[in-house]
């Protein structure tokens, strides 16, 4: 064996790599749990915004409704008098 690689040196060596190996592994774990959280984060918003939009259509067609009923009421009473 030279004298660089002895067994100690070769046992340290190796735990090195498995170290750096359970780190990597460690990080791709938590970065795939992080975008999974932020997906489901960003699915629930898109979906409160779905009901936002729908809520505003309503309100605007009642609005709309609204106004077409004022101006037949003010068109009535203009004809009337």
């Amino acid at each position: 064996m030279s004298r660089f690689l002895t067994d100690k040196t070769m046992k340290y060596f190796y735990k090195t790599i498995v170290f750096w190996y359970m780190l990597i592994a460690i990080l791709i774990v938590g970065l795939a749990y992080t975008s999974f959280y932020e997906w489901r984060k960003l699915e629930a918003l898109e979906e409160e915004n779905r009901q936002i939009n729908v809520f505003r259509l309503q309100l605007h067609d009642a609005y709309v409704q609204f106004l077409q009923a004022d101006f037949s009421n003010d068109l009535v009473t203009e004809l009337c008098q």
